[in-house]
């Protein structure tokens, strides 16, 4: 699958977008805490379908931790639209989410906009740096 690369101004933080099939899930991560999640364990690697069922597992930079937390995912994601000028970008329509880290309401992010605070320095801007395959 597609996804975006973002990258802070002023720090090592880095973020791809996207479904993988790799993980079999969508990527997210906390603009409050920038901890890095994928929210899987559906049915399958290919994305998912409206009224599913998925876990948030929490990456540690080794692994994927469950976390416990479910969400209902509220449409399907796979319409191929454009996000940043790319095609192919699948997004999982989600109600408000609490951080499984933090705890910070409605603080998931699927991608993020140029110019964004960001979530791990809180100083430096992000900046869209290119489309990325998985």
């Amino acid at each position: 699958m597609f996804g975006n690369t973002y990258r802070c101004s002023d720090c090592d933080f880095e973020f791809c977008s996207g479904w993988s099939h790799h993980s079999a899930g969508q990527y997210l991560v906390c603009r409050n805490c920038a901890t890095y999640f994928t929210l899987g364990g559906g049915e399958s690697v290919w994305g998912t379908h409206a009224g599913e069922r998925l876990q948030f597992f929490a990456f540690d930079g080794e692994k994927e931790n469950p976390t416990g937390v479910f969400v209902i995912v509220e449409e399907n994601s796979l319409a191929f639209g454009k996000l940043q000028g790319i095609d192919g970008v699948s997004q999982v329509k989600l109600g408000q989410v609490d951080c499984p880290g933090c705890g910070v309401h409605d603080s998931m992010a699927q991608w993020f906009e140029s110019g964004q605070k960001c979530p791990q320095c809180k100083d430096g801007s992000i900046v869209y740096s290119g489309s990325c395959i998985y």
